[in-house]
């Protein structure tokens, strides 16, 4: 899914500041410490914005399928989204994205 407007534009500001800050050459210590931990929070936050798990429409889901099994440790595993090539030809088909 996209960021909306005001994320993009929150993603953008701490881009753009993340790169002034990494250009800055503070002389002294203190202010070399300030700018490593406003560095790391400003990771922290894009990171935030960039891993975001993906949202699927709910009509997408609904054609989805879903394989279930067990993990190397015996847990459950879930795997959902799969459409076969045969459902998703229809899509193709249909300008709307029915």
């Amino acid at each position: 899914m996209p960021l909306s407007e005001a994320e993009q534009a929150t993603y953008d500001a701490r881009h753009a500041e993340y790169e002034r800050l990494e250009a800055s050459e503070p002389a002294e210590a203190e202010e070399l410490d300030r700018v490593a931990r406003r560095l790391a929070e400003i990771d922290l936050e894009l990171r935030v914005l960039e891993e975001r798990p993906l949202v699927y429409e709910t009509a997408k889901v609904a054609r989805g399928g879903v394989f279930v099994s067990i993990d190397l440790e015996g847990g459950l595993q879930v795997d959902r989204g799969y459409v076969r090539p045969e459902d998703d030809e229809g899509l193709r088909h249909c300008p709307s994205g029915c």
